[in-house]
């Protein structure tokens, strides 16, 4: 059984992680052109484990593996590559 204890420690480290991807995520441009769609792929695909471990109420314990599935990846795979095109 999930505690609530243990989800305010888990919504924490949550906010902690997307504070690091919002860091991360202003560090791209000085990416080399190369990797930057890479970079801001991996960073969307952890951003959307953090929304689905929200939606459980940081309840990441019970219940299947939080996960993005496919066509989630996908879509924000592309939406991320229009995204960094649009910036140019």
């Amino acid at each position: 059984m999930v505690t609530q204890e243990y989800r305010k420690l888990i919504r924490l480290q949550a906010r902690r992680g997307e504070a690091l991807l919002r860091r991360a995520e202003r560090s791209i441009p000085e990416l080399p052109a190369g990797v930057r769609l890479l970079v801001a792929t991996l960073i969307a695909l952890y951003r959307e484990l953090l929304v689905e471990l929200r939606a459980r109420d940081y309840n990441n314990l019970e219940g299947d593996r939080i996960s993005v599935p496919t066509l989630k990846k996908l879509l924000l795979t592309c939406s991320t590559a229009l995204r960094l095109l649009g910036g140019r």
